[in-house]
């Protein structure tokens, strides 16, 4: 049992409820949380082609009102979006997301860069909508790391918030991943 589902959820496993689509999705994010922050759960992946039956199930029985996941299902309620997620678990877990008002607005701007580039990557790369992984890699990627860049020059030390983790773990890593998977 890990130490986070002790102090979250008084020794109980939460659930994922997460497409199974054969990549890595948005839902990675909070799975790459869950493990940093060492909180053990159930990995339910739903076969993509199952989701629409799901989706009409999650919301008639108020599971997912709004019908979207990840969902990360606990004694406590049910929890949706990665990062409010994330959030609300980093506070209650008393790290990962600042101390003060300035440092947990330093780890939403690079929460929202990461969701950007999650979004963009999708919808440019999974979906083929605009780009080849190729041109991806390439020509949008370096933009995203750049902005990272520049908000982690800001601080000094290690991380975001200088010798101590601030970023939601995953953010970062997503994008390392896109852009060194070979997807072409």
């Amino acid at each position: 049992m890990g130490k986070g589902n002790d102090i979250l959820f008084k020794g109980a496993i939460p659930e994922v409820h997460y497409y199974d689509f054969g990549a890595k999705g948005r839902g990675e994010v909070l799975r790459v949380f869950l493990h940093e922050a060492e909180i053990e759960y159930k990995d339910s992946r739903i076969p993509i082609e199952e989701w629409p039956k799901y989706k009409e199930k999650f919301i008639a029985s108020g599971f997912n009102p709004v019908g979207k996941i990840p969902v990360l299902q606990t004694p406590t309620g049910n929890y949706t979006q990665s990062i409010p997620t994330i959030r609300y678990l980093s506070k209650r877990l008393g790290k990962y997301f600042g101390r003060s008002l300035e440092e947990e607005y330093e780890c939403d701007r690079i929460a929202d860069v990461g969701m950007d580039h999650r979004r963009t990557w999708a919808s440019k790369v999974v979906y083929g909508d605009e780009i080849t992984a190729k041109d991806f890699k390439e020509n949008v990627a370096p933009e995203f790391l750049r902005q990272f860049e520049i908000f982690y020059s800001i601080k000094h030390g290690d991380y975001l918030l200088g010798d101590e983790v601030g970023e939601p773990p995953g953010v970062v890593e997503s994008l390392e991943q896109d852009v060194n998977i070979n997807w072409c």
